[in-house]
């Protein structure tokens, strides 16, 4: 028998759960982009990147240097939780498995008293030596096998088979590669997943800050190494897209909070390092200063040395995070330049055109969003075959990068695509780490709770109950309809309903640069943050409501405090949406739902996952959109719009890569135009269609739908495990 298959012979030990028991206090947190003070230190960093390269699980213990690699190409995934020190739930480490806890020196005390309740072996890594302790500090920590013998001293201990019997250990991997490493933030998470594959550098250069290219040339090198000796030379299947960002707010340099604090820098050469250097930095880590010479007073020095040497502790901890993200799954981090983050003024007059009823307001909207996607597609220009390539990206930003557009579609219907928040900062490292994949067997997503909040007199009141009658989505599945008129009736329906979907049917909007957005739940603005700790938000959740991530505002959106309270997955809106087409929009994900899902297993799958089936979904809205375009403007008739429809759904239920493509061809075959001139009036006047306000918030990549009927508890077990109620 192989090594292999002789360590995957033991289900109860291949598994290693990695806990970060996460320091400090919500309340004390860095300026910029809100991580708590003692998690951007360099004591608990280097536990989150040394967590990043340790083993997924028992039998790459056993594995030589191409099996690893082959066992991670082929999707190995590591389960890693972030969890508050003060908050410590013990229910997690009665999971059978090997539990490692990575502490700082100030919990470890607490990670003693954890082991001493628990049955399940545990090991305890630190930055400090003691009994029962491993010191990181003390051993080789970017060499991802300086764990396996405490990890093979438990196997010998529980394994079902004979110690004796065990496969021999691995040694270290240190296979060389013919690139340097570059000592920088801007391909640091790359380098870490490079270690965790057992590869080394075989130098260390330092990146040239004088020419932005420069940093642009390390990331593609970086990555087309990781090309060549992770995947084959083939395409990187998942991509981690991300760009390190401070809160919205922030960039004004104008604002009172920038005002109070270049007063006291009155060294015009420390200001311009502020505003140029930190502030509208457009490429990565490097910037030039043009130096008048004058010569510096210890108050510019002091402030200026406080906010860079602060944001250098953001930088480090959101690369940080990126590789506990990257590590969790077969992920490739591509860190976009700093650019994507400057384009606030763009982004509010698409809100302000977008909210406008007159004649006027929809071709500037158009005009506005074009804008933004050229920006934004010139910023990644330089990864586009890599990003083109790929087919799964995780976007770690509080852009809307999915507007970038490769190929003459947005990356939102290209590619299956979801986001989590880079602000706040502890919000980035909390979803970077929540754990396993959920397992929900299909049955149990026929219950669906509609919180719904209107005024008898709203004329959108009954939008998506009619809607979902038109869909004949209630024949079966159980639809729950909770009018609710305040927070204390909002809570005890949510509180009160034990299924696994939720969709919010009311007014929303955000709050501005600074403050939280809410949701209309009768006279009540009800801030989502709120309900953590006192109501049950179920894992998935649908926003039929107004500007509820935002895509220029608070980082307090109403998407974000619903993650936080409890949810695993927001689809939510990035901007103002048509009720009624809003009202059908959910309607048709619902009756995907209750229609699809048989299909497939009708079909012989077993699973799917939640990501895909939502971007499937969008990719036949978009496709719906843009016939409805063309049909408006009596390019085609109503009967080809429908039959080119059916066509398309077909295609893109099968997968077929070409399907935008065929649905061109046809549009312009009917409006006896070529296709690039097709393509050329979507540029134009449809770049921005219904479909595209809406993303999927949070990590619905982990999220697989059993298409057996199988026990409801499953789902259950996870549900109240969710990354929201860990902190």
């Amino acid at each position: 028998m192989s090594a292999w298959l002789q360590v995957s012979s033991i289900p109860e030990m291949r598994k290693i759960i990695y806990t970060l028991l996460v320091p400090g206090s919500l309340q004390k947190v860095t300026p910029f982009q809100g991580f708590n003070h003692d998690v951007a230190t360099p004591e608990f960093l280097s536990l989150v990147e040394i967590v990043s390269i340790l083993p997924n699980d028992a039998r790459e213990l056993f594995l030589n240097h191409t099996q690893l690699v082959e066992y991670r190409r082929l999707g190995a995934t590591k389960s890693v939780w972030a969890m508050g020190a003060q908050n410590v739930s013990l229910e997690l480490f009665d999971e059978p498995a090997i539990h490692v806890i990575a502490v700082p020196q100030k919990h470890i005390a607490k990670a003693l008293k954890i082991r001493s309740k628990v049955k399940s072996p545990l090991i305890i890594l630190s930055t400090k030596s003691g009994e029962g302790i491993v010191n990181l500090r003390e051993r080789n920590s970017l060499d991802p096998t300086f764990l396996d013998a405490e990890l093979l001293e438990i196997l010998k201990e529980t394994a079902p088979i004979p110690a004796d019997q065990l496969p021999l250990l691995r040694s270290s991997y240190n296979v060389p590669l013919e690139l340097k490493s570059r000592i920088n933030g801007t391909v640091r998470a790359n380098e870490f997943k490079l270690l965790s594959l057992g590869f080394t550098f075989s130098d260390s250069k330092a990146i040239s800050p004088l020419n932005d290219q420069n940093y642009f040339d390390a990331v593609n090198d970086i990555l087309t190494v990781t090309k060549r000796v992770a995947y084959e030379d083939e395409a990187i299947p998942q991509l981690v897209m991300f760009s390190p960002a401070i809160a919205a707010h922030l960039y004004d340099v104008s604002s009172p909070y920038w005002n109070g604090i270049l007063k006291l820098v009155k060294s015009q050469d420390f200001r311009s390092i502020i505003k140029d250097g930190f502030i509208r930095n457009r490429g990565y880590a490097g910037f030039k200063i043009l130096w008048n010479g004058s010569a510096p007073d210890k108050a510019s020095e002091q402030v200026t040395g406080f906010i860079m040497h602060t944001r250098q502790r953001e930088q480090f901890a959101t690369v940080a995070s990126i590789a506990l993200l990257c590590s969790s799954g077969n992920y490739v981090p591509l860190r976009l330049p700093h650019e994507v983050n400057l384009h606030r003024g763009l982004l509010d007059d698409i809100e302000r055109f977008r909210r406008r009823t007159d004649r006027k307001a929809a071709p500037m909207l158009q005009e506005r969003f074009r804008s933004l996607s050229e920006n934004l597609t010139r910023a990644a220009i330089q990864f586009q075959d890599t990003i083109t390539t790929s087919s799964r990206i995780t976007i770690c930003s509080d852009v809307p990068l999915e507007w970038i557009v490769f190929n003459d579609l947005p990356l939102m219907i290209s590619h299956e695509v979801s986001r989590i928040p880079i602000t706040t900062g502890n919000m980035l490292m909390q979803y970077a780490a929540v754990g396993d994949s959920v397992a929900i067997p299909a049955a149990a997503l026929h219950k669906v709770l509609v919180i719904r909040s209107f005024k008898q007199n709203d004329p959108i009141r009954n939008a998506l109950q009619t809607a979902i009658e038109t869909f004949r989505v209630s024949d079966t599945m159980e639809i729950i309809y909770a009018d609710v008129a305040n927070k204390d009736e909002l809570v005890a329906a949510l509180n009160g309903f034990d299924g696994l979907i939720v969709v919010f049917d009311c007014h929303g909007q955000h709050g501005g640069h600074r403050d939280s957005g809410w949701l209309q739940i009768g006279d009540d603005k009800i801030d989502t943050w709120q309900l953590f700790g006192r109501a049950r938000i179920p894992p998935i959740a649908f926003l039929s409501a107004c500007s509820t991530p935002t895509i220029s505002w608070s980082h307090a959106s109403v998407s974000n405090g619903l993650l936080r309270s409890g949810a695993f997955t927001v689809v939510g809106t990035f901007l103002d949406v048509d009720a009624f087409k809003a009202s059908a929009f959910i309607a048709r994900i619902l009756d995907r739902i209750h229609s699809c899902l048989p299909a497939l297993r009708n079909l012989g799958f077993k699973t799917v996952n939640w990501r895909m089936l939502i971007s499937v979904f969008l990719r036949m809205s978009y496709a719906s959109d843009i016939l409805e375009f063309f049909n408006g403007i009596e390019l085609i008739s109503n009967e080809e719009r429908h039959d080119m429809g059916i066509a398309a759904n077909l295609e893109i239920n099968s997968l077929d890569p070409d399907w935008h493509t065929n649905l061109i061809g046809k549009i312009a075959r009917s409006a006896r135009m070529s296709s690039g001139e097709i393509l050329e009036r979507i540029r134009k006047d449809a770049a921005l269609v219904e479909t595209m306000l809406y993303c999927q918030h949070g990590r619905p990549e982990l999220i697989d739908i059993l298409l057996d009927e199988l026990d409801h508890g499953i789902a259950e077990r996870h549900v109240y495990a969710s990354p929201g109620c860990r902190q």
